[in-house]
């Protein structure tokens, strides 16, 4: 590349860096329908535009623009850039926008500072200086909406989290004093001799708390599926299977004892390397609904959880149950959205629902890698197998 040229472009770059700052500013302002102040509030960051112009001059007149690149200030200033175009609520579009304003403006200076060079320029020499400097802007570019991503990213976490704890809060103020009704309307309904009507009325009434409770609980595991999949960074851990499993069953405690269920835990779960949170929601919706679909009519009611380590370095945890079961002819659809196969059974069995549990389960089993088998009997039980992969190094101990 001729030389004298490049650092003559490089010079009058950096020489009419205020210049080229006031032509994008100019340019900005009728594009991103903001006053000028709202988007750079201090001199601070309205001296960042002529100092990114001059750096990206210094980066040109460069023998290696990559290495100049990396050594610049100008990564700092795109990144303090980013977070303060998030703080301002801007969108990507317009920082794309904004950037390809200033690429259009260099673009110009550079015809410009051609016709002015005295010495002879290949069209080859000035196309090589053009994609320099478009390189320089797709680099600050991509610095800046890094930091925009990252405050973005940050903000959903936190307002996800906040929605976990708030969910969290509410359906615990909610679903205890709920079952807590509901035990003393099935004592109420068992040692009081009501007539036909009150009967009915009470039954009524029950109906309409367990729908309740099952909105409650549709709720929480919408959060928790939301919480485990919205994350860029998701959360991959080694962690101790039997520990989660004891939580579980506080929380599943009530509606256990509610419908005379008993949960039996292998003692042999060991640890597991995978994404806590969708664990902890494949779990808790096979849990709850192996209790919610539980036999009545059978003189004892389980649920058990189990592991199982597989030749192909894979982990298996089955949760079986003596429950209904499934009719053979409905277990294909069990995993789709708002299929629930009982549905006909619910005055029956006091049970409601939406359709939700299994198929949130079959969705985090699909985005960790993983696959879900239904076994299931009517009359008989059912048995879940999730067969998880990658966690050879955390076999149970």
């Amino acid at each position: 590349m001729n030389t004298d040229y490049r650092q003559y472009v490089a010079q009058c770059v950096k020489s009419d860096s205020r210049q080229i700052a006031r032509k994008w500013l100019a340019r900005l302002e009728p594009v991103v329908q903001e006053e000028l102040r709202d988007i750079f509030p201090t001199e601070e960051y309205l001296d960042h535009i002529p100092m990114m112009v001059e750096e990206i001059g210094t980066i040109v007149g460069s023998g290696d623009s990559e290495l100049a690149m990396v050594n610049s200030v100008i990564s700092r200033k795109a990144l303090q850039l980013g977070s303060l175009r998030h703080q301002q609520k801007a969108s990507i579009s317009q920082l794309l926008r904004e950037y390809d304003i200033l690429a259009t403006i260099l673009d110009e200076h550079l015809g410009t500072a051609t016709q002015h060079y005295g010495g002879d320029v290949s069209v080859g020499d000035a196309l090589a200086i053009s994609n320099v400097i478009n390189s320089v802007i797709r680099q600050i570019l991509q610095y800046t909406v890094d930091a925009f991503a990252e405050r973005y990213m940050a903000t959903i976490d936190e307002q996800t989290e906040r929605l976990a704890s708030f969910n969290n809060l509410v359906g615990h103020e909610i679903r205890t004093p709920l079952n807590s009704a509901l035990l003393g309307l099935e004592w109420v309904c068992e040692t009081t001799d009501l007539d036909a009507t009150a009967m009915e009325e009470m039954q009524r009434i029950r109906k309409g708390m367990l729908q309740a409770a099952s909105v409650v609980e549709d709720i929480e595991n919408l959060v928790t599926v939301e919480s485990a999949t919205l994350r860029d960074d998701p959360v991959v851990q080694t962690i101790e299977i039997s520990p989660l499993m004891e939580d579980l069953e506080t929380q599943l405690t009530e509606s256990m004892t509610a419908r005379g269920v008993e949960l039996k835990v292998a003692q042999d779960l060991g640890a597991i390397t995978v994404e806590a949170g969708k664990l902890k929601l494949i779990l808790t919706n096979l849990l709850s609904n192996a209790i919610k679909y539980s036999d009545s009519a059978k003189s004892t009611r389980y649920i058990q959880v189990e592991r199982v380590d597989l030749d192909d370095q894979c982990v298996e945890i089955r949760v079986s149950d003596n429950g209904l079961g499934i009719p053979r002819d409905k277990q294909s659809d069990v995993f789709k959205l708002r299929v629930r196969v009982h549905a006909e059974l619910d005055n029956q069995h006091d049970v409601t629902g939406h359709g939700l549990g299994l198929y949130l389960v079959s969705e985090a089993v699909r985005e960790l890698g993983g696959r879900v088998i239904l076994e299931s009997e009517e009359g008989v039980g059912t048995v879940v197998r999730v067969q998880l992969p990658g966690v050879a190094a955390s076999q149970a101990t």
